[in-house]
């Protein structure tokens, strides 16, 4: 958890999964396709560590009538280990995912549990950043996620087609008191060096109808994205760009990695050791690969 919130919840129904509740095939055929594999293994169950100790959740969360599911699993091995938050929204019996938490497994992580906040449950008027002494009820379900035993807590909703924190697009977060931090501050990810990539490569035939910068250096790329597949929907996987050396280094986030290749750029096109060839918008927030995905900056 990037970020802890505490605040006064009034009339909150949580629920989680019935202990007989099974996982549908889809959804199980999507996390062994991709949390598992000869590096990083298989992915696990990972029960929360109180209130019932659910790993597979049930709700509502675009509010159209369906079943959605939620998920928590272990993905990696030994101490690589890290807990995934995955949503599944019911698409008529297809399932939309979006893996939208991941943390490593240590610490209070382990001391995490999720619950799913009920339509129609009363809310202080406080955590909507409404001031005092009245209550709202919520239009959708909402997810939970909090340390056992304490009141840090995350609370998403689902918008504009994905998971997000609320007060991050996702609904306000005006709370009332500190925020306590629980979990440990990431350290920001360091800037590139300066050192310019130098070869070059053609121009890809097929571009995407963005402005391409003009200099032979990419803006910084460094970061965390969300990667979304050639049909728009959110890949399982996020991305990972890491410049280190003169070698930019593209990862996915479940362990998984592309072979580390020297980048290649010219007028901000890249082109990689594995094949393929990607130009950077000019903000530098968007790479737009040539097998038609592309990678959103989170």
């Amino acid at each position: 958890m990037k970020k802890i919130i505490s605040g006064i919840v009034l009339g909150f129904v949580f629920v989680g999964a019935a202990s007989a509740q099974v996982l549908p095939v889809k959804i199980k055929k999507f996390l062994d396709d991709y949390y598992t594999s000869s590096e990083m293994g298989k992915w696990q169950q990972a029960p929360g560590a109180c209130s019932g100790r659910k790993w597979l959740l049930t709700g509502d969360f675009n509010d159209d009538g369906r079943t959605d599911y939620l998920v928590r699993i272990l993905a990696g091995r030994g101490i690589d280990r890290s807990l995934h938050l995955i949503g599944f929204i019911n698409e008529k019996g297809d399932y939309t995912p979006d893996p939208f938490l991941e943390e490593e497994y240590t610490g209070d992580t382990r001391r995490t549990a999720t619950t799913i906040i009920k339509k129609g449950s009363s809310i202080s008027s406080t955590l909507l950043g409404e001031g005092e002494g009245s209550t709202r009820m919520l239009t959708t379900d909402l997810v939970n996620q909090y340390i056992c035993e304490t009141d840090a807590a995350i609370v998403y909703s689902y918008k504009d087609g994905q998971f997000k924190k609320y007060g991050d697009g996702g609904g306000n977060e005006v709370l009332p008191g500190p925020l306590p931090q629980v979990f440990p501050t990431p350290k920001p990810t360091p800037k590139p060096t300066a050192t310019p990539i130098i070869k070059t490569t053609p121009r890809p035939t097929d571009n995407p109808p963005v402005q391409t910068p003009s200099s032979t250096t990419l803006p910084n790329i460094v970061g965390s994205y969300r990667i979304y597949k050639a049909d728009g929907k959110v890949d399982a996987s996020g991305g990972t760009v890491v410049y280190e050396n003169g070698v930019l280094t593209f990862k996915i986030s479940d362990g998984r990695a592309f072979s580390t290749a020297t980048a290649f750029v010219k007028d901000g096109v890249i082109s990689t050791g594995w094949g393929r060839t990607a130009i950077v918008s000019p903000d530098g927030q968007t790479i737009f690969w040539s097998d038609k995905t592309r990678w959103v900056r989170r």
